[in-house]
């Protein structure tokens, strides 16, 4: 179970992706440093949130097995070209954070909606309570 972490700028951050590959699957964890990060700031990292970083490993994402097999330089060109086009390029441990992020968002709007039905729920009791004590003659 091979462990990778790679430190790379993604304008306008510095970025830490930890990448965590069993067999065919990899998962994949982000922390964003900000600005370049000076040796001890790395060393600091590591020492301190790797840990909780590996907590924050996403899913696992299935690897594609290759095909090793003969093709035609031009058509593999093209086909490289096509796939490029259609979803742009992304390496596994990209895919691991998106799909990570999209259930983060997805949480994220049930608990919001979760809150605004638990606001509503509140106010019509209240209303509720006021047209009682309305009724009661006070």
């Amino acid at each position: 179970m091979p462990t990778v972490l790679t430190i790379y700028f993604e304008n306008p951050f510095w970025v830490a992706v930890l990448e965590r590959i069993e067999g065919d699957e990899v998962q994949a964890a982000r922390f964003v440093f900000g600005a370049k990060p000076s040796e001890a700031e790395i060393d600091a990292f590591v020492q301190a949130d790797y840990v909780n970083l590996l907590d924050r490993l996403s899913e696992p994402v299935p690897l594609k097995k290759r095909v090793t097999r003969s093709i035609n330089p031009k058509r593999q060109q093209r086909q490289i070209q096509k796939e490029v086009a259609s979803s742009g390029v992304r390496t596994k441990s990209q895919e691991a954070l998106r799909l990570e992020m999209e259930r983060h968002k997805r949480a994220s709007v049930q608990r919001r909606k979760d809150r605004a039905h638990e606001e509503a729920e509140y106010k019509r009791m209240l209303k509720v309570e006021k047209r009682k004590k309305k009724r009661r003659g006070h």
